[in-house]
């Protein structure tokens, strides 16, 4: 059974930025892994003195279980001083690593069980921004796991800046890796959402996903050609099942237009998230938002392509992996919000070039993480 993870995130290590334990981040927790958590914070005088708090602190999150917040941090986070000089999670303080619920241990690694054997019954499964807490079934020799990264992590965002080559992922041993699953991902996958829409089996969706990052290798350093195959891919999401070129006329005009009130929101909030660097984003916030609200002509959106293409591709590279196994979404539907990311990254770079005083690859890995955060308008 080999575990595969993208190549920039083989040295992945925390650096404690926590924006895992703070809003719109939640993290879900059933009845079972809270009995579990439960068991362990009972064996020491600190953690039994922990668990009115731990019973008493869920929420129920577009009806997904989870731990509840409190100023917008998770109720279990320990403020600066509490526990320590720096900031904390009380569970992990009392009871050890393996008190966290699973999406808190692997954060910010989503981890999925690929069933090569139609027969394994699967176990729940929930979006990428709300994981199941739920464990896989034991693994199949012919199984792969894999396991993509939450790029909401500013740590994971850094990585994927400091290696914008062509996408790979490569294969690591249990023991470098420990890390349990939490979905597990077999075929059929609808490719529309209309009714009766057809279905793309597993070895379909892996093919599109080499596809897509065959055409991103050949046009990373391209940013025209890469823009009008989004803008084409928006329009008729389908034909990207078969990566190539559209015509130059194909860019759609309705894409030139500002972001939404709402995408804006996401990706001002989550630059003013970030830690260390949001007080420099709220100086320019009314700046920032009035450029990525307004209308951008096709040229302009180029030259804000051509400021670093091979990070534009990057991170599609890295939105390609989500796709079908990862993500719930039918394909179409799942395509169509990645253009929209991409083109909020996009926008974003135009609007904070000349205005924060940030490196390219440090500005690129904080819009990197505005843009994951994006909800994108339909």
């Amino acid at each position: 059974m080999g575990i595969q993870i993208p190549r920039p995130f083989v040295a992945y290590q925390c650096e404690r930025s926590l924006v895992c334990c703070k809003d719109p981040i939640r993290a879900p927790c059933d009845p079972d892994e809270e009995a579990r958590i439960a068991a362990l914070l009972a064996r020491t005088e600190l953690g039994r003195a922990r668990l009115p708090i731990l019973h008493a602190g869920f929420d129920e999150v577009q009806g997904v279980r989870a731990f509840k917040q409190v100023d917008h941090d998770c109720v279990h986070l320990a403020r600066s001083g509490e526990l320590g000089p720096e900031p904390a999670c009380h569970l992990h303080h009392e009871a050890g690593i393996e008190a966290l619920a699973p999406a808190c241990r692997n954060y910010p690694r989503w981890v999925a069980r690929v069933l090569d054997d139609p027969s394994a019954a699967p176990v729940a499964s929930a979006s990428p921004d709300a994981p199941s807490a739920h464990e896989s079934s034991p693994a199949h020799p012919e199984d792969t796991i894999e396991a993509v990264f939450l790029l909401a992590c500013p740590t994971a965002a850094k990585l994927l800046v400091r290696d914008p080559a062509p996408f790979a992922f490569v294969e690591v041993t249990a023991r470098a890796f420990p890390f349990a699953p939490v979905r597990d991902e077999r075929a059929p996958f609808a490719l529309s959402p209309e009714p009766a829409a057809p279905t793309a089996d597993l070895a379909a969706i892996r093919q599109l996903r080499h596809a897509w990052w065959s055409y991103l290798a050949v046009r990373r350093d391209d940013p025209a050609h890469l823009l009008h195959a989004l803008a084409a891919w928006y329009v008729h999401p389908l034909e990207a099942l078969a990566p190539s070129d559209p015509a130059p006329a194909e860019i759609l005009p309705s894409l030139l237009d500002g972001l939404s009130t709402v995408e804006a929101r996401f990706v001002i909030d989550a630059l003013e998230n970030l830690p260390d660097r949001g007080p420099n984003y709220g100086l320019a916030r009314w700046d920032i938002w009035r450029d990525l609200t307004r209308p951008i002509s096709a040229r302009d959106l180029i030259a804000a392509c051509d400021i670093a293409p091979q990070l534009v591709a990057a991170f599609l590279d890295q939105l390609v992996a989500f796709l079908g196994l990862h993500d719930g979404r039918p394909v179409a539907t799942y395509l169509r919000a990645m253009v929209r990311r991409a083109l909020a990254l996009i926008r974003g770079a135009d609007a904070l070039i000349a205005r924060v005083p940030f490196a390219i690859d440090t500005l690129f890995a904080d819009l990197f993480v505005a843009a994951t955060h994006l909800e994108p308008t339909p």
